[in-house]
């Protein structure tokens, strides 16, 4: 009986009948009836079959309002929009969040809602056979975990990276950390060799920049070749969804404008193709404060990936006592709506308005509660990034309110890597590294002593052959990553030979070529 149920509302609804009753349904698929959004049909049939029974409804040129009397009136607890990718900018995803929240008399959102969409309809078909797949073997489903976190001038989010990828070591994931560094000519290197550490992996952390064909400071051409395993993506970066953005020049002051992306260099598309079921992330600008704190709703608490993103974004409208809103649309030439200060922009809605959730609001990648692991304290295990061993010290050039590393020491520099303020980082490194081989005896004696990640990062760049022999006595004393993993990449990078992370290989290749020094 449900199956002849099933293929009597989805026969009136192809046949462009609106389907209505008047008792609740669960699971509601809005189908893009538009002509891009028809060729979506056999995605909405795949979800139909998966989630029955189900009511669907059509989204038409006229937009949403029709689609939301019919809501209200079916008072759904979950709602997937099919749409084509070109459906989903912000001032779509706004406009979502706007009638979603208002199908009663308090501000907040009144079913989870998700967005299935692809480069292609076949693409987006294969998400929902990926989800389908997922949800009837989740045994199946590789437990390995990638966090990246960028290092930018604003920023340094390495050890966001190194953190998480400890934390889910923790939840017994084998873990992966990425670490790219702006204006770095050595991470540029690097980039194809750090992307394989994304093959394979079900669960991705991605905090940074973003640009929606520009991820973490990592172009959209280096997001292939890799496979993810019916991963679950949280993307921190802001716009990075799907094909359009709006943002203003300079924040504050110039117009908003559009900039468009090409379906082919879509990162969030991208990630569909390579096996992404969920991806949490923004159409417009945001930040890791608006995605990050929905992971534990589906990871700790086993909540369903649209419930997770609907009681985050719930309780930001609660905890900011955000009443009655409007959702702000973006329009060329004018100020963004995301930097307003007054009361249209109250907890700064607009930005959490363009929050969004791209895969079925009713996947549940973890059925079972977990008890919450602690973040490990860094000291169990050295830091790249803000090792036991720093000093409070900070160098004379460092002090300067203008700060020019060109004035600054090898010495003064090489004290500085390990400096966790913003001018640190890449900057000092690259600064470093333009020396040359005059640095590398301080870089050298630097070795011996630091756990600074940047030493070794430093005399790869540089390539001096009297750098071998010290890295592989370090390759042997260290036992934890990433800290090897960078002493392996350097010296790959002064030989020109992979030989992969045993010191003792390393010694009988050095042994046999004994590099000259200079």
């Amino acid at each position: 009986m449900k199956s002849e149920t099933l293929t009597f509302l989805v026969g009136l609804f192809l046949a462009g009948t609106l389907v209505a009753q008047e008792s609740a349904s669960s699971y509601v698929i809005v189908l893009d009836q538009t002509p891009a959004g028809r060729s979506y049909k056999l995605a909405a049939d795949a979800l139909a079959k998966l989630r029955a029974p189900v009511l669907l409804v059509p989204l038409t040129e006229g937009g949403l309002g029709k689609v939301f009397d019919q809501l209200r009136t079916l008072k759904p607890e979950c709602v997937a929009f099919v749409v084509p990718p070109e459906r989903l900018e912000d001032n779509f995803v706004g406009e979502v969040f706007e009638r979603a929240s208002r199908l009663n008399d308090d501000p907040y959102l009144d079913f989870a809602y998700g967005f299935i969409t692809g480069g292609t309809p076949e693409d987006a078909l294969a998400l929902v056979h990926n989800t389908a797949r997922a949800e009837s073997d989740r045994g199946s489903i590789a437990k390995k975990f990638v966090a990246v976190g960028h290092t930018f001038r604003e920023s340094d989010l390495g050890p966001f990276a190194y953190q998480q990828a400890m934390l889910h070591e923790r939840y017994g994931y084998r873990s992966e950390p990425i670490n790219p560094i702006d204006e770095s000519v050595d991470w540029q290197t690097r980039v194809p060799w750090e992307m394989r550490k994304l093959d394979g992996a079900s669960l991705v952390y991605w905090a940074g920049h973003g640009m929606g064909d520009r991820l973490c400071g990592i172009d959209a051409d280096a997001f292939t070749g890799f496979h993810l395993d019916h991963a679950v993506v949280v993307l921190g970066p802001c716009h990075s969804a799907v094909t359009v953005l709006r943002h203003d020049n300079q924040p504050g002051s110039l117009g908003v404008k559009t900039v468009t992306i090409p379906l082919e260099r879509s990162i969030c598309l991208k990630l569909i193709k390579a096996g992404a079921v969920a991806q949490l992330g923004s159409t417009a600008s945001s930040s890791w404060g608006n995605v990050g704190p929905a992971i534990t709703g589906f990871f700790n608490e086993a909540k369903t990936m649209g419930k997770a993103l609907l009681d985050r974004l719930n309780a930001h409208i609660r905890q900011r006592g955000i009443g009655r809103f409007s959702v702000l649309p973006f329009e060329n030439g004018q100020p963004s709506p995301q930097f307003l200060r007054d009361e249209r922009n109250p907890g700064e809605i607009q930005s959490i308005a363009r929050v969004l959730l791209i895969g079925d609001p009713a996947y549940r990648p973890f059925p079972d509660k977990r008890a919450v692991v602690p973040l490990p304290d860094v000291a169990e295990r050295p830091h790249p990034m803000n090792p036991a061993s720093l000093t409070n010290a900070t160098p004379p050039f460092m002090t300067k309110a203008r700060v020019d590393l060109s004035q600054a020491t090898v010495t003064e520099l090489i004290q500085a890597l390990p400096n966790d303020t913003p001018q640190s980082g890449f900057a000092v490194l690259n600064e470093v590294i333009r020396r040359g081989p005059p640095a590398v005896p301080s870089l050298l004696e630097a070795l011996k002593k630091s756990e600074a990640w940047l030493v070794p990062k430093a005399l790869g760049a540089i390539k001096d052959a009297r750098a071998v022999s010290p890295l592989i006595d370090v390759l042997a004393q260290r036992r934890w990553s990433p800290y090897k993993e960078i002493v392996v990449e350097a010296l790959e990078s002064v030989t020109g030979t992979k030989l992969g992370d045993d010191a003792e290989v390393w010694k009988t290749w050095s042994e046999k070529n004994r590099p000259t020094d200079h």
